[in-house]
């Protein structure tokens, strides 16, 4: 127990020391703006501690009692919740550590050492925001669903399925998951539990019936608040201002689309125009509003430039790196590849001959950038590999399901903020990848 307390602390210690460098050897963000916190989350766990709970649509429930909770033991410093990040961080690269033992024992310190060390999630950790915590709920899910098959014991089902249910109570970026996982699940149990159809189907209904008691306490409290039922306040609004401006965009956001987002919000207007009191400022009458429209509009759009869009989005989402949002925070200026004109190539030149001659700072990101580029190379290598051995395949399939459904909820949206809960599964790519590699070396 000793032993694995210290590798959480040490896998801790990147993040740490992140946090400092971010909030004291540079200017203070926390005092003097709001851009390494989400200040409803704030708001919303000092209501909290005042009344007992909260009002607003603007979060899921679990991570403002959370922070509500720090507040209690610590005081109500923001900077507080942002260092407990770094153990959140720190308990994620340990339990992903231990899943990649699922695939070889080999891979345990070298996935707690990258995952650690993972620039992108090192750097989410310096805001109080959820993506941190959410992170660790999924994967916190995902070990005690491996461990079950393991060992076979029925409580480390349960936990799975109850920390499942804490994600999906945090962000509702994994939602899809509830779909597609219990069918998987079905074979699984089918497979390597008890070969048997109506025992499989027992525990099926028990992982469900648990995560969906635990969404039951969101869909009860947007009933009480709104009138109304549902999960999410914030669909239609993702749908109508995000995704449809996103797709009408030649390559997916970056920046949406203008006029669509005009359209978007001239149709929205006329739409509500004759709504009566009190659903004229109901969140989820209007969620439902701006859902219908969305999808409207969407079925309105060339196929072609959906697909365009949504490539472009992914691409996008997994070709950016993090050092922008460094300069946006450290008030740094910045050079874009949208900043020049001309093709894609004299693009990148007239880019590149500015970072050398004037930019200095940018070398920051080109350096970033070749890293970033390289390990997607590396995780190709890492997707063909798993794929490709038979021996782990089901683990692989558990794995993908776990993670994929989370890109389906971000489609043509290329911030890679989005990419923060889907970044275990490429690390997990990544150690496949370098592990190959090397295995092809050793062989040559």
């Amino acid at each position: 127990m000793i032993k694995k307390i210290l590798l959480i602390f040490l896998a801790s210690l990147p993040s740490l020391i992140v946090i400092a460098l971010s909030h004291y050897n540079f200017p203070l963000f926390i005092e003097n703006s709001k851009s390494s916190y989400d200040g409803n989350f704030f708001a919303a766990a000092k209501q909290i501690l005042e009344t007992g709970g909260y009002s607003g649509m603007h979060n899921f429930p679990l991570y403002p009692y959370v922070v509500a909770f720090i507040f209690k033991v610590f005081g109500t410093n923001p900077l507080f919740p942002i260092i407990m990040n770094a153990f959140f961080h720190g308990l994620t690269a340990f339990l992903l550590a231990n899943i990649s033992k699922k695939f070889s024992s080999n891979w345990f310190y070298p996935t707690l050492i990258i995952t650690s060390l993972w620039p992108h999630l090192l750097w989410r950790t310096t805001y109080l925001y959820a993506e941190t915590f959410f992170t660790l709920m999924i994967v916190t899910s995902l070990f005690f669903i491996f461990i079950y098959f393991e060992k076979k014991k029925i409580y480390y089902l349960l936990l799975s399925s109850v920390f499942l249910g804490f994600s999906i109570i945090t962000k509702s970026a994994n939602i899809f998951v509830l779909f597609i996982l219990p069918l998987f699940l079905f074979f699984l149990f089918y497979k390597k539990i008890k070969k048997n159809i109506f025992y499989s189907f027992k525990l099926v209904l028990i992982y469900v019936f648990i995560f969906s008691f635990i969404l039951s306490f969101q869909v009860l409290r947007i009933y009480k608040e709104t009138g109304y039922i549902g999960y999410s306040t914030s669909s239609g609004f993702i749908l109508l201002n995000y995704v449809y401006p996103c797709l009408q965009t030649k390559f997916g956001c970056g920046k949406k689309d203008r006029p669509a987002m005009y359209e978007s919000w001239k149709a929205f207007d006329k739409e509500m125009i004759d709504v009566n009191y009190p659903d004229s400022i109901n969140p989820v009458y209007m969620s439902n509003v701006k859902k219908e429209i969305a999808i409207k509009l969407i079925k309105e759009i060339d196929l072609n430039q959906i697909f365009v869009a949504t490539f472009g989005g992914y691409v996008k989402l997994f070709l950016h790196n993090f050092t922008y949002d460094v300069f946006w925070r450290l008030k740094i200026k910045s050079t874009h590849l949208t900043d020049f004109t001309g093709s894609f190539y004299t693009k990148i030149k007239l880019m590149l001959k500015k970072i050398i001659y004037e930019e200095h700072l940018m070398f920051f990101w080109l350096f970033s950038q070749i890293v970033l580029i390289f390990s997607r190379v590396i995780q190709v290598i890492g997707l063909y590999n798993l794929l490709f051995t038979k021996k782990n395949i089901y683990e692989f399939l558990l794995l993908s399901i776990f993670f994929v459904p989370i890109l389906f909820s971000i489609i043509a949206m290329g911030t890679i903020r989005y990419r923060i809960p889907f970044e275990p599964f490429l690390i997990i790519l990544t150690i496949s990848g370098l592990f190959y590699i090397i295995k092809k070396f050793r062989k040559t």
